[in-house]
């Protein structure tokens, strides 16, 4: 979602002759986005932060939230000519998964970005440094941006810290156990472990949690 012609269609005509992507369509304003994704439930909205005056919504992260309560798997980018790290933080927060910034946006670097978040990993593009995002931030984000640990991955990583069993965890967020051992697994993988005694070792030795 852009409302500036010229880089929207650039964007999604590059997008398109990328041999992993389906489909990209494209939106002028917020509602036309939120529209879209309720039809299509898209793996990836790039939506730039901010909108003209006259749209319905004032920010790429408004108009992502609603995006996300018609199709909760779509993973958001904000795309901005503003690289601000207060921005950035505001973003990462809200549940984006990339905060990138148009200037230093090349065509291979989007593909490149675009196939990241999809794999749930997060991204930050241009000159905001990830340090500077950590920086105030708290410990959902910090997990998040180091790891690209999703919001459920950093609840059951914390549950298992404390010495929780897989049913124990599966109790306390409602979940079957086999959602825990799914989590785990993607939780080794990011970390680069093997088992929960390592994952706990690399929580305490960066302060992942509980900071």
């Amino acid at each position: 979602m852009d409302d500036h012609p010229v880089w929207r269609d650039a964007v999604a005509s590059f997008l398109r002759e990328q041999p992993e992507i389906a489909r990209v369509v494209t939106a002028a304003t917020g509602s036309e986005a939120i529209e879209l994704a309720r039809d299509m439930k898209p793996t990836v909205a790039l939506l730039d932060y901010m909108m003209s005056f006259n749209q319905a919504a004032a920010t790429g992260i408004d108009v992502g939230a609603q995006i996300r309560s018609v199709s909760p798997d779509t993973r958001l980018a904000i795309v901005t000519g503003f690289p601000e790290t207060r921005l950035a933080r505001e973003s990462l927060r809200s549940g984006a998964h990339a905060f990138l910034e148009k200037s230093t946006l090349q065509p291979d670097d989007l593909y490149d970005v675009v196939r990241a978040i999809a794999r749930e990993q997060i991204v930050l593009a241009g000159s905001i440094a990830a340090s500077s995002v950590r920086e105030g931030s708290d410990d959902e984000d910090y997990g998040r941006i180091s790891h690209g640990l999703t919001e459920r991955e950093i609840e059951v990583l914390a549950l298992i810290v404390e010495g929780a069993s897989n049913r124990e965890a599966a109790r306390k967020l409602a979940i079957g156990e086999q959602a825990i051992k799914n989590h785990l697994r993607q939780i080794y993988r990011k970390l680069g472990v093997k088992n929960r005694t390592a994952a706990a070792a690399i929580v305490r030795r960066e302060e992942l949690i509980g900071r």
